[in-house]
């Protein structure tokens, strides 16, 4: 198809007088009654330049109406790049670079699961302090190279010149609790056994209770990070209650509790003397009226000798991140400072009980054969025909009990390696305070004193007299500073990307697993088994003031989000 010429000529002209241009002009004072329905209010007045010479004007530069963030540099210019936090410039290898962070707050939030492992009980002697129970072992009768052994009856060392034994063939060789409970079942001596039965009557400490059992927790961690690497963050946590215990002996047979009835029935053979005994101090001679060692005594718990231990704990605590001092690719160092509450609860449970008899035990001779040459086996458990009722059976308890609660300022700094984006990440946190401990300490019980020795040197047993009063119980609060420290190291990895299932919820999307260990430690804590001043009868146990360390280790696995 072919165009005439006439025709492109006219199609100009019309599209040069089809177009237009936009003009601005002056708002009315007043707007259109028929369009707004009412008079509408005046416009601003205009504003004339600053002449030259003279001072600007503030309102010239900004009219009524501009938003106060716009100020002259270095503040907010309505001509900078939106949401900048900050700008800085720096050299690295000679070349100039400026950097821009833009306003960026990532929050954060995890829920962990702890396995914890308390400390254990201590090793605080589960008595007075006692002469080493030790023997005289060395051939021919030598005398031990230990001041505290006592010597027993047969097989004595050469006697010294000018020396007087004490009663019962015992010289004074220590000012401590005799370790053995007075049985025999003849008047006024005491066991003899040889070196062939060293260990019969022992005397625990605390750490007969093992190390504390492993206990389940939860741990919550929540806070943000800025774009510059400053932060907060809080968390608090609850570990469980471990539990360990110690027992020794049969409090039933067959599912009925023991009596004196079923002893006697039994010529004694449900008796065991090698179940536990306590070396108390008394205040009163020992060895029935002989002074060869300290103002006490040790009673038996031949039917049942028992401990138990308990520990819970809880805290909680926030930090407050500071730009790092030191900055990398893939590794910086962050100081921190904050607050720490640490809840410490613990708990140690004694109870015994003593049968009410006296007897020799099976054993404690240096051994025999019989005619046929066969090896005698001593059975340490009560002689049946030398078996005396003298007392009521009776159960003793002692219950000692403290709770810390621990509060106090915080420092440490925090180091980074990797970068989040990456998959793996690495981080710890190192943490030392100064806090305020407030500690509750209790000590109750009955019937913790040394009843055969009382039957036996003085025909009558006072404590177990109902006239008498032999429960006690005692309370003492007090506060003190106690140190903290923590150190802790973590791993982020992105493992939920990798399990089926998992990876396809939504609820996993910005989710990444951690894994971590923790070791927490306080010093100066009072602790239950190390509180306990033992005292017999007509004394009572009271509250003793001996500090020690406490610290817990912390396996955790967790789920991080951040949003």
């Amino acid at each position: 198809m072919r165009i005439q010429p006439w025709m492109t000529a006219v199609a100009g002209a019309v599209m040069l007088l089809a177009s237009q241009s936009r003009l601005s002009g002056q708002t009315p004072e007043m707007a259109d009654p028929s369009m707004y329905g009412g008079y509408g209010g005046q416009n601003a007045y205009y504003q004339p330049p600053a002449g030259p010479g003279g001072a600007v004007d503030p309102y010239t530069l900004y009219p009524q109406g501009v938003p106060e963030s716009f100020q002259p540099w270095p503040q907010m210019s309505p001509f900078s790049p939106g949401n900048v936090a900050q700008t800085q410039h720096y050299n690295s290898r000679g070349l100039w670079f400026k950097e821009m962070l833009y306003h960026k707050r990532t929050y954060y939030g995890s829920v962990e699961a702890m396995v914890g492992v308390y400390r254990d009980a201590g090793d605080a002697i589960i008595g007075s302090p006692y002469a080493a129970p030790t023997y005289n072992g060395a051939a021919g009768g030598a005398a031990s190279s230990n001041a505290a052994v006592p010597f027993y009856s047969g097989g004595f060392p050469t006697i010294p010149p000018n020396t007087t034994t004490g009663y019962n063939g015992f010289y004074p060789v220590s000012p401590l609790i005799f370790p053995y409970p007075a049985l025999d079942d003849t008047a006024a001596t005491y066991v003899v056994f040889s070196n062939a039965s060293p260990h019969v009557f022992p005397i625990y400490n605390a750490d007969v209770l093992g190390k504390a059992p492993t206990t389940g927790g939860i741990k919550l961690r929540s806070g943000f990070f800025n774009e510059d690497d400053t932060g907060f963050m809080m968390s608090g946590w609850y570990g469980g209650q471990a539990t360990s215990d110690f027992s020794r002996g049969n409090e039933f047979i067959n599912g009925v509790r023991v009596n004196q009835n079923i002893t006697l029935a039994l010529d004694g053979q449900n008796l065991t003397p090698t179940n536990g005994n306590i070396p108390l101090y008394t205040g009163l001679p020992s060895l029935l009226g002989d002074a060869s060692f300290g103002p006490g005594s040790t009673a038996k718990y031949d039917v049942l000798y028992s401990v138990k231990f308990k520990t819970q704990a809880g805290g909680a605590n926030f930090n407050i991140y500071q730009e790092p001092v030191f900055k990398s690719q893939g590794f910086k160092v962050r100081p921190l400072y904050g607050m720490r509450y640490t809840y410490i609860g613990e708990s140690f449970n004694f109870r015994g009980i003593d049968s009410g008899f006296n007897y020799d035990v099976n054993g404690l001779g240096a051994g025999g054969t019989t005619g046929g040459g066969t090896t005698t086996v001593p059975t340490y458990r009560p002689i049946g025909t030398t078996l005396e009722l003298l007392y009521s059976q009776y159960q003793a308890t002692l219950n000692s009990s403290v709770q810390s609660n621990i509060a106090g300022p915080e420092v440490g700094f925090r180091i980074d390696l990797g970068e989040p984006t990456s998959g793996f990440k690495m981080w710890g946190e190192t943490n030392l305070g100064l806090a305020v401990n407030n500690e509750q300490i209790k000590v109750s019980g009955d019937n913790i004193g040394d009843a055969l020795l009382n039957a036996r040197a003085f025909g009558t047993v006072d404590m177990l007299n109902p006239n008498n009063v032999s429960t006690f119980a005692s309370k003492k609060s007090n506060t003190h500073a106690s140190p903290m420290f923590q150190q802790s190291i973590f791993a982020d990895m992105n493992l939920l990307d990798v399990i089926p299932g998992i990876k396809r919820m939504t609820m996993f999307e910005n989710a990444t697993f951690r894994a971590g260990y923790t070791i927490f430690w306080v010093g100066s804590v009072a602790r239950p088994a190390d509180s306990i001043l033992w005292q017999g009868y007509p004394l009572y146990p009271q509250i003793r003031n001996n500090r020690q360390s406490w610290w817990m280790n912390q396996f955790s696995f967790a789920l991080d989000w951040t949003f």
